[in-house]
């Protein structure tokens, strides 16, 4: 007979609940608190360990109710101090030419830019990622239903076109540094830091 016992978690920063679903489907996005959209052969992934009888989220509370052997709820609680963290805000200026774009955003979550330039409106979405050693990972795709020139300059950092006809390309740089690249004829920069806590 296996031996199960009963602990409850309490949590700072993420709802006990999102700590759930992520448990449950590796692919949930708690920042935007949605899962993807589901892709042809890719399973769910769960991170619920064996051993594990049941978990009782309580959002009111902040309180994570956890029945399990005491190896599952030592990997439960593994796992809360990797994600129950404050999530980190960051600020993001999209440049084209003279005209600018500033906003705010979390980490890890997709935010869309826009400014007029030129009589021309110019569009993207960024995905910032904090990375550990005082750099940004910065996900850009650009949408576009007409045919559009960018160069990304940096051939090793280039970018490629995705099915759907996106334009996109990944980059990593310094916090503050910025990204510069042409669109067209336009000289376009996208800076991201994060904001003090």
């Amino acid at each position: 007979m296996r031996r199960l016992e009963t602990r409850i978690l309490k949590f700072k920063y993420m709802q006990p609940m999102d700590f759930t679903l992520m448990l449950a489907d590796a692919n949930y996005n708690y920042t935007l608190k949605t899962f993807p959209a589901p892709k042809p052969k890719t399973p769910s992934r769960s991170l619920i360990p064996s051993g594990v009888e049941s978990l009782s989220p309580d959002n009111l509370a902040q309180e994570l109710t956890v029945r399990a052997e005491p190896r599952a709820i030592a990997e439960i609680e593994a796992l809360q101090r990797l994600l129950d963290v404050k999530i980190r805000e960051l600020g993001i200026t999209f440049t084209v030419d003279s005209s600018k774009a500033a906003t705010r955003t979390f980490n890890n979550a997709p935010t869309l830019l826009s400014v007029l330039a030129q009589g021309k409106a110019y569009a993207l979405q960024v995905t910032p990622h904090l990375n550990g050693n005082n750099t940004v990972s910065l996900a850009i795709s650009i949408p576009t239903d007409e045919l559009t020139v960018v160069n990304w300059g940096d051939s090793k950092q280039g970018g490629g076109i995705q099915a759907d006809g996106t334009i996109f390309t990944f980059r990593r740089v310094a916090f503050g540094k910025p990204i510069s690249f042409k669109w067209g004829s336009a000289t376009v920069s996208l800076t991201a830091s994060p904001l003090p806590v």
